[in-house]
Parts: C-alpha cells; sequence; structure tokens
C-alpha cells in the first residue's frame, strides 16, 4: 500500500522556404519587463530569477545565512564551506537546515552546490527538499531513489523525486535546505533556455498577416530550437516542432507542450535587461566609441561602469530608483549590473 501524506499548507535550414519582407513587431513589451542574466558559475546550479527568503521576521544576523561583500566573496566561502548549500548573487551563503524556502524573485540569482549523482531527464538539485502547493501528494512508496525515478517517470503528473525515495504528484512550488545531505530531481519538462523565456503546457498563437509572416512545422524540438537559433525572425518555437516568424499574438493553454519565445534583448551575463527602456531621457550617459560587443565587455571588467544599453552609451552611476528612471524607448535595450539592481531590492524589502 502506497504511503501517502497530502499536504493542506539548427543546414537544411536554407532549404526552407520562407515569406521574407519586414518582420511584424512582436508582443509588446513594458519597461516592467527585466530580465536577469546569471552568470553560469562552475559547480553549482543555477536557480533563476530565485532567491531564499527566511520564514518569518528576520533574526538578529540572519542565522543559517552569512553575508559578504560580493558575489565572488560568498561563492569563494560557499565552496570552502561543506555546511554551505549554495549562495546568492547580492552575496550571502546559505547553510544547511536555514529555515526559509528558495522562491520565485524576478531579476534574482541563486546558485546550488552540485553535489549530486546526474539523472538523465531530471537537474539534480543538493540539500534540498520539496514545498508542494495545496492538494499535491509525497508518495513514500519506495526504499531506494532508483524506484521513485522509475514512478516518476512513468507518471504525467509526477514533477520530482528524491533520494530518499519519495516522488510527487501535483506541483513543487517552492525548495527548502535540509538538515542532512539530500538529492532531489525534478524533471525536466520545460527546462530554461539562455536568451528565451520558457512557458510550460502552453502553446504560441503567431499573428495574422501577409509580409513577414509565416507559422511552420519541423520534426523535432531540436531542429525547432536550432531554426531559431539561426533565424533571427524567429520569434519562438515550442515542444512539438513548431515554429514562429514574426509575432506572436496570443498563448493557449496545452498540456505537455512546452514553448519558447525568444527575448528581444540578448542576455548579457552579469547584467539585468531592460527591454524597450533607455535611461538617456532622464539620466546622464556617456557615448561610447566601441562596438556594442567591446562597451560590454569593458563594462563587465570594470566595477565602476553600472549600465550601458544598445546604442553604445554608457553610465558609471545610477538613479537612487532604477526602475523609476527609464523612459520608454522602442528597440532600445538597456542593461544594468546585477549586483546594483539586488542591492536596491534588497533595500527597500
Amino acid at each position: 500500500m502506497s504511503r501517502q501524506m497530502s499536504v493542506f499548507s539548427r543546414s537544411w535550414l536554407l532549404g526552407i522556404v520562407l515569406v521574407t519582407l519586414t518582420v511584424a513587431v512582436q508582443a509588446d513589451q513594458t519597461i516592467d519587463q527585466k530580465i536577469a542574466a546569471c552568470p553560469p558559475t562552475r559547480g553549482y546550479t543555477t536557480l533563476q530569477d530565485t532567491t531564499f527568503k527566511l520564514y518569518g521576521e528576520r533574526p538578529a544576523g540572519k542565522v543559517g545565512m552569512t553575508e559578504y561583500t560580493s558575489a565572488t566573496a560568498a561563492q569563494a566561502a560557499c565552496s570552502a564551506d561543506n555546511n554551505c548549500v549554495g549562495f546568492d548573487y547580492s552575496g550571502f551563503t546559505i547553510a544547511h537546515g536555514t529555515q526559509g524556502s528558495f522562491t520565485s524573485r524576478q531579476g534574482s540569482c541563486t546558485y546550488l552546490r552540485k553535489r549530486c549523482p546526474v539523472k538523465s531527464g531530471y537537474t539534480a538539485m543538493s540539500n534540498v527538499i520539496f514545498d508542494i502547493a495545496v492538494g499535491s501528494s509525497i508518495y513514500f512508496e519506495f526504499d531506494t531513489i532508483d524506484e521513485a525515478m522509475q514512478a516518476c517517470d512513468r507518471n504525467p503528473n509526477c514533477p520530482g523525486f528524491n533520494s530518499n525515495g519519495n516522488y510527487v504528484v501535483g506541483s513543487i512550488i517552492g525548495y527548502i535546505p535540509t538538515i542532512s545531505p539530500s538529492c532531489t530531481y525534478i524533471k525536466d519538462t520545460c527546462p530554461f533556455k539562455y536568451g528565451y523565456t520558457n512557458l510550460a503546457d502552453t502553446a504560441l498563437a503567431g499573428v495574422t498577416g501577409v509580409d513577414g509572416v509565416a507559422v511552420g512545422q519541423l520534426s523535432t524540438q531540436a531542429e525547432a530550437a536550432e531554426f531559431c537559433k539561426l533565424e533571427y525572425r524567429c520569434s519562438g518555437y515550442s515542444s512539438d516542432g513548431s515554429y514562429y516568424i514574426g509575432g506572436i499574438s496570443n498563448t493557449v493553454s496545452s498540456p505537455g507542450v512546452c514553448s519558447y519565445i525568444k527575448n528581444s534583448c540578448a542576455p548579457m551575463a552579469g547584467f539585468v535587461a531592460y527591454a524597450d527602456s533607455d535611461f538617456r531621457r532622464t539620466y546622464d550617459g556617456q557615448k561610447s566609441d566601441k562596438c556594442f560587443a567591446d562597451v560590454y565587455k569593458s563594462c563587465l571588467a570594470d566595477s565602476t561602469c553600472k549600465a550601458f544599453n544598445n546604442m553604445r552609451y554608457i553610465w558609471t552611476s545610477l538613479p537612487n530608483n532604477i526602475d523609476e528612471a527609464f523612459a520608454s524607448a522602442s528597440g532600445v535595450c538597456t542593461y544594468v549590473r546585477l549586483e546594483d539592481v539586488l542591492a536596491q531590492k534588497n533595500n527597500s524589502d
């Protein structure tokens, strides 16, 4: 009998005939849309748009969390401490058993140490356990991790399992640090892809028109992904092999389908991209004579460079409220150093 705990608390490309001429405009974006490009860190699993929050009021000294002057310092400290679960890009480490959870937060980057064996089709997360949604269940049915994985493979409603032999049916809403070593595995149903916004259980609908609009379908998701990478006019693709040229007018609920919408601003590791947004009308910047790629490289290497945009303007200081200093500017991508965005967020919490 099952023991269950319910919780209530890509050359072929050139041969494809595409409609040419003007590409239709993608769906409107707002100044509020900002995307953090979390720098990959060797030895750690990246949790995009995720932060760690303590339960209840923050105790004095933030028990279980140690603050450092930078993300680099926090990473070095975590790597040297066997009791460290991971670190946040804003500069703090998280210890085993800290009373809190990893939760969604746009623009944040959190890293978990890699200490678990790789399981095909799953993302391994070390030293955390599930936090599941109301109405979801954890099954304590098996004694081994392999048995739990097989059960999760067979059940389309299972999002993950752990090294204790438990598996979940329902939804996982977060993760909690464990007191003792543990491995949690999350099914790669709609994994994050750099430069795209991923949408689980969602299909895309293209805009209607004659010029610059096309919808097609290739044999596999991998072919659609490679096509969209090589074809600059591609706005997005889905796991059923479909792709979209021109705008995307809508999204449609479609269980089992994973869709990817190309971000209008190319991701730049270490910076938060603000789409269709510009500082120039409200805050002084200096025009660079370098090409855009070199502007990014020089800014990344120089800590006094706080922001830049695709018009090659550079800022060495920032306003007190970054979000409110932007003016709407179609086609302009402004990049603000990630740690500065996080510092403002943390100070306002």
